[in-house]
């Protein structure tokens, strides 16, 4: 017989913390909160999600930036889209270019099967007191702000603002033969009604020079590639 009170053994769901983070991110719909990020001077896919309470990266994406995450003190169980339910597996702190703006975050490596973009960035990015967010008709633009009172904000006039850079991901993959101009297939989930001006850029062992390209029907183009090196290089997909 049990003479004193029993207490009921503590499990690991009751020692967890519970976040909210938004996992569905169809490119039919919501194109404006999808935005190139840099981090460590790479770029990759980002969701804005301006519900969630988390920044989420897929673990192969951390890998292939050659970022190192840490264990978690305590297990953070994530709320995704449908009620699914997913464990972080570790996080990590670093900067994130987004726009205009730069924010030093935390970030969550969540298992590749539990969301389908590489990044989805929430409340700790976009809450932060400098990050100011404009949501204007089919475009949403991200911008730091250090001066404007907070109160101001709300008769603030927002004057017109320009273009914001379009993030252009390989469709195809391909290989460019040693010094050699090959043609890359791009596209852009965001929907453009605008010829593109291509600046210049030499990265490792390839070069796109400054052009204007055009886009079709379904935002699709090729711009060319020039390989500088004295071996073949291979045109990557990055989902």
């Amino acid at each position: 017989m049990d003479s004193g009170d029993s207490k009921k053994p503590q499990t690991e769901d009751d020692d967890r913390k519970v976040m909210t983070g938004t996992v569905e991110t169809s490119q039919n719909t919501n194109l404006k909160y999808f935005h190139g990020a840099i981090i460590q001077g790479k770029k990759l896919k980002a969701y804005i999600d301006l519900s969630s309470q988390c920044i989420m990266m897929k673990e192969s994406c951390a890998k292939e930036l050659g970022l190192e995450y840490s264990p978690l003190d305590k297990p953070i169980v994530i709320k995704g889209f449908g009620q699914g339910l997913a464990k972080a597996i570790g996080k990590l702190t670093t900067e994130i270019k987004i726009d205009e703006a730069v924010a030093l975050t935390e970030i969550l490596v969540v298992p590749d099967n539990f969301q389908e973009i590489p990044l989805l960035v929430g409340q700790p990015f976009t809450d932060q007191d400098h990050i100011v967010i404009i949501r204007r008709g089919n475009a949403l633009r991200i911008l730091e702000d250090n001066e404007v009172d907070k109160t101001s904000l709300s008769n603030l006039t927002i004057p017109e603002l320009p273009h914001a850079k379009v993030s252009l991901w390989v469709k195809d993959a391909d290989f460019i033969p040693s010094n050699f101009v090959g043609i890359g297939k791009v596209y852009t989930p965001c929907k453009i009604d605008r010829d593109l001006y291509a600046e210049k850029r030499t990265e490792f062992d390839t070069c796109i020079p400054r052009c204007i390209i055009k886009l079709n029907d379904v935002d699709e183009t090729q711009i060319p590639i020039l390989n500088l090196s004295n071996r073949d290089i291979a045109i990557k997909m990055y989902n």
